[in-house]
């Protein structure tokens, strides 16, 4: 139901909608003065939805707050890149999603942190998203969290060093999910010999099999990517 709404609530009118090809061939045409005022509408719809979330987001029923949270990330990882929202709205999106990350129950901090990741300024050292993420992996008593908070931080120069900090959770969960990152996300030649050394270190001498597996294949993905790809480099630097 969550999918439904959100992917209802974005649908594209503009007739460049990654839809089925047959269900493009089956629809009816829809001329371009009928799409505007389809999309208008959309608009006007999502907009409204946003704002019914927003004001329930904080209600005293935790279960209430958790699906305000997953409708509004599911609402925003929808969006296309071109969509238009007013920015005063995706300042309360982010007031609201940043006030969750403090929520009492874990779920609720937990489902946070995944409906914010699009909020996230990556150019920005001052990113009040990502402070919190980093607040939470070094601060929160709940691996679920600190685990999501890995998952969902943008993965920059800036925000490296927290990362590598993960490694040492005392959850295999987290710090699995940190050298899985790290292998996706990171160049190696990025990372400092002390750095590779550190990962390698934590990893093959961790008393968790998982993290041990994780190491391997994460220093197997950044060596692949390394030798395949060196100008993502630069554009992983900035």
């Amino acid at each position: 139901m969550i999918k439904f709404v959100s992917k209802f609530a974005t649908q594209n009118y503009d007739g460049s909608a990654e839809a089925p090809a047959a269900a493009a061939a089956a629809a009816p045409a829809i001329s371009k003065q009928k799409r505007k005022e389809l999309n208008e509408l959309r608009d006007s719809f999502t907009l409204s939805l946003i704002r019914y979330l927003l004001q329930r987001i904080c209600a005293k029923d935790k279960a209430i707050r958790f699906r305000c949270c997953q409708l509004i990330g599911c609402i925003l990882s929808e969006l296309g890149p071109d969509a238009e929202v007013d920015e005063s709205v995706f300042d309360d999106i982010r007031s609201a999603l940043i006030t969750r990350l403090s929520d009492t129950h874990a779920t609720v901090r937990a489902m946070a942190c995944a409906a914010a990741t699009r909020l996230q300024e990556a150019d920005s050292s001052q990113c009040a998203v990502t402070a919190e993420y980093v607040r939470l992996i070094h601060t929160d008593s709940n691996k679920d969290v600190r685990r999501a908070a890995v998952q969902y931080m943008g993965v920059t120069p800036s925000t490296l060093p927290h990362l590598m900090r993960c490694l040492r959770d005392v959850q295999p969960s987290v710090s699995a999910k940190a050298f899985e990152l790290i292998g996706e996300k990171v160049p190696i030649s990025i990372l400092t010999i002390a750095q590779r050394i550190e990962v390698l270190r934590i990893g093959l001498n961790d008393r968790y099999d998982t993290d041990s597996s994780v190491c391997c294949a994460a220093v197997s993905c950044s060596d692949e990517q390394n030798n395949s790809d060196l100008t993502n480099d630069c554009d992983w630097c900035g």
